[in-house]
């Protein structure tokens, strides 16, 4: 039995990292950074309001999924440093 750890919550702001996909085939994970407001981090470090999966987009998957848990955690880090400010 494989387990696969899917949500990481920054303790402090209640933002959290989620692994949205997973290929049963070869295990290969996404990353959604996500609020409690129904946003998603993009890569370029803006928040959109995320659709239901339905209606999401080719374009916005490749906008507001990162590779890799490393991605997502820098990407949050980023952009929790700027609303610091």
């Amino acid at each position: 039995m494989a387990i696969i750890p899917t949500r990481w919550t920054d303790t402090n702001t209640k933002k959290y990292i989620e692994a949205t996909k997973v290929s049963p085939r070869d295990m290969v994970l996404s990353y959604a950074v996500r609020d409690n407001y129904g946003r998603c981090l993009d890569k370029n470090g803006h928040w959109q309001l995320e659709p239901s999966p339905s209606n999401r987009t080719e374009e916005f998957l490749s906008n507001c999924r990162f590779d890799t848990l490393a991605q997502a955690t820098e990407a949050l880090d980023r952009v929790q440093e700027i609303e610091k400010q």
